[in-house]
């Protein structure tokens, strides 16, 4: 149990929108602490992702099992409106 104003980590799982230089800096940092990586990227690097245990699925998916939700990309006319409310309340 963590003390107040703390976080218990037993095994989180952590999603990455974009899996690029930071997504994959933020990945590899996720799992030190032995989170289960997914990811929701459209140019995915399998490389990486079998080296550090990284699972593609799709969007909804990914929101769908967040313990953790991070976002990597630029801001453009694509990403605007991402996440938004209807998305999270599927």
């Amino acid at each position: 149990m963590a003390a107040p104003g703390q976080l218990a980590l037993a095994r989180p799982h952590a999603r990455h929108r974009g899996l690029g230089r930071i997504g994959k800096a933020v990945a590899i940092r996720g799992q030190c602490f032995g989170m289960k990586l997914l990811a929701y990227e459209p140019f995915p690097d399998h490389a990486f992702a079998k080296q550090y245990g990284v699972t593609f699925v799709g969007l909804d998916q990914l929101l769908a099992e967040s313990d953790f939700l991070t976002l990597h990309l630029p801001a453009s006319k694509e990403s605007r409106h991402l996440i938004n409310r209807k998305r999270w309340q599927r």
